[in-house]
């Protein structure tokens, strides 16, 4: 206990206000949640006597210590922070793609493509992210009318997707035909087939039947 000569509290009232002084005395910045007086909160984490237990955003119990010893817990704590931060910036393009594409789709067309180009120089090594990226810009000057940038952006868009196809067809056909939900995304996909199979004839075969699929 952070006070000395404190009396156990004998009800929720007096445990709340015992954790109201704790937070100030403390000047604690974190949340604070108090548990019921027959500390069931402790009990479901395993009825530990002062324990620390780090649970990741993901809700799942990443470290559960019997003592709450700042020794011990701080490089625990470290650890799950860093792997957070980690698997972050990994998914973080994806979010913004993703957030881009779909305000392109909903008509948010300067929105979404203000965040395609801010993260388009982020996509070098991730082929098939930058080609639905570049998808998204077409469709963006598509439909303000400048056609001739947006054909330019399906050609720089053909050699990301015809590697991304190579490396995992599966997905990149499931983005093509995600392209079909959205207008004009039967003609970009159409387009960007015409321009995958230029740059590589090994193509041919595969877009011969997206094409079917595009007419369908």
């Amino acid at each position: 206990m952070a006070f000395k000569n404190v009396v156990q509290p004998k009800t929720f009232s007096e445990r709340c206000t015992l954790a109201e002084r704790t937070v100030k005395d403390l000047q604690l910045t974190s949340t604070v949640l108090v548990d019921t007086m027959d500390d069931l909160s402790r009990k479901l984490f395993g009825d530990l006597p002062s324990p620390a237990i780090i649970i990741g955003a993901d809700g799942v119990v990443k470290t559960k210590l019997p003592w709450a010893e700042p020794a011990v817990l701080t490089p625990r704590l470290t650890g799950v922070l860093k792997s957070a931060n980690a698997a972050a910036k990994v998914k973080a393009p994806q979010v913004s793609v993703a957030k881009g594409l779909r305000l392109v789709w909903t008509g948010q067309t300067d929105d979404g493509a203000r965040i395609l180009r801010e993260i388009l120089p982020t996509l070098d090594t991730n082929v098939a992210l930058r080609a639905q990226a570049l998808c998204g810009l077409a469709a963006a000057h598509a439909k303000k009318g400048e056609n001739e940038k947006s054909r330019s952006m399906i050609k720089e868009a053909a050699d990301s997707a015809r590697q991304a196809w190579k490396g995992r067809p599966k997905a990149f056909t499931a983005f093509l035909a995600g392209l079909l939900d959205h207008s004009p995304g039967a003609k970009l996909g159409a387009a960007l087939l015409d321009e995958m199979v230029k740059a590589d004839e090994t193509v041919a075969a595969w877009a011969e039947k997206q094409r079917e699929k595009l007419s369908n």
